[in-house]
């Protein structure tokens, strides 16, 4: 008994050991570095649920709703913003809470994850490394504890994989149940992560209408009556919701992201290239480090000479989620330039490709894993990627001056360094200045016209004051008026150009307070 739960000992050791280097000083603060404006949408949705909203009526601080009387708006299925903010209700608003929620989702994930690998493989260390392997995935990593819901997503995706797991090896049909049901709260709340889903929905339907066995010697779904009643009810759980959503934002007049595909074929090519070097320079390296690219690369080429050495699902999902997640690019393309958090979705391919080679070299060669040379330098190349992954957060989260040898690409440094510091010096005024404007009058049930925050609601989260920001520009004047008239009661203006905008000018008369250059006037 103690043998066979040593490695769950050391896998906790090790994730605790990941976390503390990646987290060091991050829980209690806000949003970090890039996307700050998806992180804050995250978190007006969950402020409004701690001040009263029902579950199924999310909404933000910028007032675009109604007739621009409301920030009613859906997205993603809101329930960890709704939890969230039920305990906002108890203990107030906290990163320090809401980071810690994505944490224990980040474990639990990443643990059934090593579960999964180690019942597949038979073998504790080669469940910790892949487990912890995508753990150094800089997105899975920052984005795991950082309010948005991809890497949640994607950790009940790998518990509902380890629970079809446990279905076939217990024989106990309440595991597929719970299986479907992690699933379709991944598929809820991103869309993104089903690519595991649709490609069990795929072995299901090759051993319904084929005489494959996919695991070999039996077949992974023998009850395809019963079954198929899970699969369907998943999609049906997931379609409503969103059929639920789109209603909503029709009725309110107001979406916050869009739910339909941005895909690659509707680039001219000059914005096809900007985006190929977006992804060369930027996403690839904060999606894996270049080694573990170049390794699951490799390991995919190596696992198309398996056919027939390893069972039909492990042989099958190198190639089919591969494919997934390169028809996943194609969708959304042209976001892939700046926007990481779209590969968080990715990490599913690492587990896919490894776990079919290791068990083509177990079939094989076991010697050439079960001796102390190739240990270490399995935990070399794992202690690499840690380092790396700790390089890229430390650049997101601080700006401590020290040398990041590790990542190599200089433009990337330098980038992450100077959102680092806009951050701190720029976007974080607002939030420290929230007891400021209760001093001079601007009360919380006040709204502001926050210039020039070009989001949704950056701003006015941090500010806490509902409003209006300048996501759409504000050309002439009749735009200022039209919020007066719904009621704008002052304008917040954190850029000394705009003091000169002739448009803004009439409205700069009254000067009711500054805070770090933020300029706060009474409309």
């Amino acid at each position: 008994m103690k043998t066979a739960y040593s490695s769950d000992l050391i896998f906790a050791l090790l994730f605790i050991i990941f976390g503390s280097l990646y987290y060091s000083g991050m829980l209690s603060d806000g949003p970090h570095n890039m996307h700050v404006w998806r992180q804050t949408d995250c978190l007006s949705l969950t402020q409004m649920y701690a001040e009263g909203n029902a579950l199924l009526e999310p909404e933000m601080h910028i007032q675009l709703g109604d007739e621009m009387n409301s920030g009613k708006s859906a997205g993603e299925f809101p329930i960890i913003y709704y939890v969230t903010g039920q305990i906002w209700k108890l203990v107030g608003q906290s990163y320090l809470t809401f980071r810690l929620l994505y944490l224990i989702i980040l474990f639990m994930g990443t643990f059934s994850l090593y579960r999964l690998v180690k019942g597949l493989l038979g073998n504790g260390l080669s469940g910790i490394v892949i487990s912890l392997l995508v753990f150094t995935s800089p997105a899975y990593a920052f984005y795991g504890v950082s309010f948005l819901t991809d890497v949640p997503a994607m950790c009940f995706t790998f518990s509902g994989l380890y629970m079809i797991y446990l279905y076939r090896k217990k024989e106990l049909f309440r595991y597929f149940v719970f299986a479907m049901f992690l699933f379709a709260l991944g598929g809820l709340i991103k869309i993104s992560s089903m690519i595991a889903f649709i490609f069990l929905l795929f072995v299901f339907c090759v051993e319904l209408v084929t005489k494959v066995k996919s695991l070999g010697q039996t077949r992974l779904f023998r009850k395809p009556k019963v079954e198929s009643i899970g699969f369907v009810a998943v999609l049906l759980i997931i379609f409503s919701w969103y059929f639920y959503a789109s209603i909503y934002n029709e009725a309110h007049g107001f979406k916050y992201t869009f739910n339909n595909i941005y895909p690659y074929w509707i680039m001219s090519s000059d914005e096809s290239k900007t985006v190929l070097e977006g992804i060369k320079n930027t996403t690839s390296h904060l999606f894996f480090s270049r080694p573990v690219l170049w390794l699951l690369l490799l390991s995919g080429i190596y696992n198309l000479t398996l056919w027939n050495r390893i069972p039909f699902i492990a042989y099958a999902s190198s190639i089919v989620i591969s494919f997934g997640f390169i028809l996943y690019l194609l969708l959304w393309f042209p976001l892939l330039g700046v926007h990481d958090y779209y590969f968080a979705a990715g990490v599913i391919i690492l587990p896919a490709i490894l776990i079919p080679s290791m068990l083509g070299i177990q079939s094989t060669q076991f010697h050439l894993l079960n001796n102390w040379r190739s240990k270490f330098i399995i935990g070399a190349f794992l202690i690499f990627n840690l380092i790396y992954c700790e390089n890229i957060m430390s650049l997101k989260t601080s700006l401590t001056e020290r040398k990041y040898w590790l990542v190599g690409n200089a433009k990337l440094i330098n980038d992450l360094q100077w959102i680092s510091y806009d951050n701190q010096t720029n976007i974080k005024r607002y939030e420290r200045m929230r007891s400021y404007l209760t001093s001079i009058g601007v009360e919380k049930e006040d709204k502001v016209i926050s210039l020039p925050d070009p989001s949704f609601s950056s701003t006015l989260f941090l500010m806490n004051r509902k409003g209006w920001t300048h996501f759409l520009s504000i050309e002439k004047n009749d735009r200022i008026d039209k919020y007066i008239e719904k009621g704008a009661e002052f304008l917040v203006v954190g850029s000394d150009e705009l003091l000169d905008n002739n448009n803004l000018k009439p409205y700069l008369k009254n000067q009711v307070g500054t805070f770090e250059g933020i300029h706060i006037f009474k409309l």
